[in-house]
């Protein structure tokens, strides 16, 4: 088929049906352009008046860039709370997920965001919404180690054993990061020190592997088995040890006395 070109369509349009084409194809754009790059910066920084104006062109509140973000994971992470409401009040989904399967209470949890996070779940968000590969909330606020996060999330009914598909606990990454803190109020609120993964590893394998000892002696309080091996045949000790953590590998040798 022979190509009209620029002058053919002007041709065959006029020059009013070219530019009522033009407009509406630039109207188009401008919507495809609201949904496909939405205002991710300015929900990170808080500038409601900025997204009552995207808002009110017509964008739809859950609209995600290509990694599936949208404007409210963009607000939780950085804890703008009005932006949040705001994005929510218009209809944002509330369990949006990126291409991670992260949803904003689990990018808030990540972030230690309490307002954020307190937020959410006053609207009903799912507590024990997992990611793709099976983390929820909590691992996420384990890591980062917000002990009033994981107050938040377990009073919402949050599982604070809940394995992800490896069978990693919260714990055994609060263990891993070094989040005392967290460690402490995981335990306290009744996560397992002893649960191993699909690997039988533990978060005093964990804690050991990556040279906590403030870590291990608390994890050792609460009667953690400094014997078990994982399936490796690996304890805790042999970790610390091959890492160079000599005196953390003395530590757990003497709690198998």
């Amino acid at each position: 088929m022979r190509r009209l070109g620029c002058r053919g369509v002007m041709r065959r349009l006029g020059c009013r049906g070219v530019m009522r084409r033009l407009a509406a194809g630039l109207l188009a754009a401008v919507a495809l352009g609201a949904s496909a790059q939405p205002p991710l910066r300015e929900a990170a920084a808080g500038d409601v008046a900025a997204l009552v104006k995207w808002l009110d062109a017509g964008a739809s509140p859950s609209a995600s860039d290509a990694t599936g973000e949208t404007p409210l994971h963009a607000a939780a992470r950085a804890g703008q709370v009005g932006a949040m409401a705001l994005l929510v009040t218009r209809g944002a989904a509330i369990e949006a997920r990126n291409d991670a399967g992260e949803t904003p209470l689990y990018v808030a949890a990540e972030r230690g965001q309490l307002e954020a996070v307190r937020l959410l779940l006053a609207r009903r968000a799912d507590a024990g919404a997992r990611t793709a590969s099976g983390e929820t909330a909590m691992h996420a606020a384990a890591m980062h180690g917000s002990p009033f996060v994981i107050d938040a999330l377990a009073d919402a009914g949050a599982d604070v054993a809940a394995a992800n598909r490896a069978g990693e606990r919260p714990l055994f990454w609060a263990a891993g990061t070094g989040t005392l803190e967290a460690v402490r109020r995981l335990l306290e609120r009744g996560a397992p020190a002893g649960a191993r993964d699909a690997a039988g590893y533990t978060a005093l394998h964990a804690a050991a592997d990556s040279g906590h000892g403030d870590v291990v002696r608390v994890l050792l309080d609460a009667r953690a088995d400094p014997g078990v091996r994982d399936a490796a045949g690996d304890r805790p000790a042999d970790l610390a040890r091959r890492r160079g953590y000599e005196e953390i590998a003395r530590l757990l040798e003497a709690g198998l006395r």
